[in-house]
């Protein structure tokens, strides 16, 4: 992948399919420990979908060694004000690149960026698809709590795109009852979305580099990333008609996981 720094100091690393483009635009956020080799198999993973995608470094405010951050020993907050400056930062970069398209940008959150593409959402309307992957519904999403991130219960009522959401039957992160909160509240403010919840599936399972990557719900979930990342990016969704898809495949003998506190 190509590694550019910008005005800010944020780093940025970009992948293309072949040819020249323009394709459509994928910002791929990185969890919590930051840009690492997961972070950038899933970019060029992306590209094979025939997207132009992007990683930017949301953590480059932090100046500490991120060994730490890396081995997810400690947290590093991102307040809304700065990835909003962050996202106006690294698409007008986008717009200068002749491979990208600019105007047809999906952004993928996991983990703990989650629930980043819901901000950006909620307060840009240049945005063509937001996508919610095991994460953005914790327990802490939906209280306010002066970290400098909005509840998720405000920043649904003003997303401006369709939402794709992908969480695991098995999340302890994210409990049962958060997903169905977080569905109920796109239906009643009337935003389009598509979740799906995977069955007997943990926390992070799409990432191969630990133990509880499940490779056939993987290959799914990509299918599914896919398939609503182009259908946003192209006239295949219709934004003129509301569109509500869940599919769950809980068994109907689960018994629910505790919310996590």
């Amino acid at each position: 992948m190509k590694e550019e720094t910008l005005a800010s100091g944020m780093r940025v690393w970009s992948a293309s399919p072949d040819g020249a483009g323009p394709f459509p635009s994928a910002i791929i956020f990185h969890e919590r420990r930051g840009p690492v080799a997961h972070t950038f198999r899933m970019a060029e993973r992306m590209t094979q979908e025939g997207f132009a995608a992007f990683v930017p470094d949301f953590f480059h405010r932090y100046t500490e060694p991120r060994g730490p951050v890396e081995a997810a020993e400690i947290r590093v907050e991102m307040p809304d004000e700065d990835t909003l400056t962050d996202y106006d930062e690294l698409v007008e970069y986008i717009d200068t690149l002749s491979f990208a398209d600019a105007d047809r940008v999906v952004a993928a959150g996991f983990c703990q960026t989650g629930r980043t593409p819901l901000v950006i959402a909620s307060h840009r309307s240049n945005l063509s698809g937001a996508i919610v992957f095991h994460g953005g519904i914790y327990p802490r999403d939906f209280d306010a709590i002066g970290r400098g991130e909005e509840a998720v219960t405000g920043l649904v009522t003003r997303v401006t795109c369709p939402v794709l959401g992908a969480f695991g039957e098995l999340d302890e992160l994210v409990p049962l009852p958060n997903v169905w909160a977080f569905r109920d509240m796109l239906e009643k403010n009337r935003k389009s979305f598509q979740i799906r919840l995977f069955p007997g599936t943990p926390h992070s399972w799409m990432d191969v580099s630990n133990d509880r990557y499940r490779e056939e719900a993987a290959a799914q979930a990509w299918q599914l990333l896919g398939e609503f990342s182009r259908a946003v990016t192209s006239d295949a969704w219709n934004r003129d008609q509301l569109i509500f898809r869940f599919e769950s495949g809980v068994k109907a003998d689960q018994t629910f996981l505790p919310a996590a506190s």
